[in-house]
């Protein structure tokens, strides 16, 4: 998975024969997905409860003339709560060109990581998995001791 076409052929008659059937105007993306769909359908129809429907609104931006908009341009909303974007906001302070840009859900994300110390700098990879964890775990005890506090001072 993820991998080049050519790759995952492994030799020319394969990887021809692949491009020709992505190529057919007889084979369309609907087709493909007609058994998938089908079968969604029967086993909702045999689920007495309720079913969880999920929806992904994602997108990925590839865009290289503004390398600002390359990430997930998703709302925040849809992975973090009102009180953990909040409490990043308060917590990690926004580079100076970033605090009039739309924060997208890519942009808390990054302010997880730098919870989890991920410095961010311009030449960075990606931060890891332990990071990603170590920023969490940080947000979650962070959010706990405020909403204990809330409830000892009132405030």
């Amino acid at each position: 998975m993820g991998q080049s076409i050519p790759l995952v052929c492994q030799d020319w008659a394969n990887t021809k024969a692949a491009y020709r059937f992505f190529s057919n105007e007889r084979v369309s993306e609907a087709d493909i997905l007609a058994g998938h769909f089908q079968s969604t359908r029967d086993r909702t129809a045999a689920t007495d409860g309720l079913v969880l429907v999920l929806h992904d609104t994602t997108e990925f931006s590839y865009t290289r003339e503004n390398s600002e908009a390359i990430g997930i341009t998703a709302p925040p909303d849809l992975a973090l709560t009102a009180a953990e974007i909040g409490l990043l906001d308060h917590l990690v302070k926004d580079k100076e060109r970033q605090s009039l840009q739309r924060k997208t859900l890519s942009h808390y994300l990054t302010k997880i990581a730098r919870l989890g110390g991920y410095l961010a700098r311009a030449n960075d990879p990606p931060p890891g998995n332990t990071v990603m964890w170590r920023g969490l775990s940080r947000l979650t005890d962070i959010e706990l001791g405020a909403i204990i506090g809330t409830k000892i001072v009132g405030n």
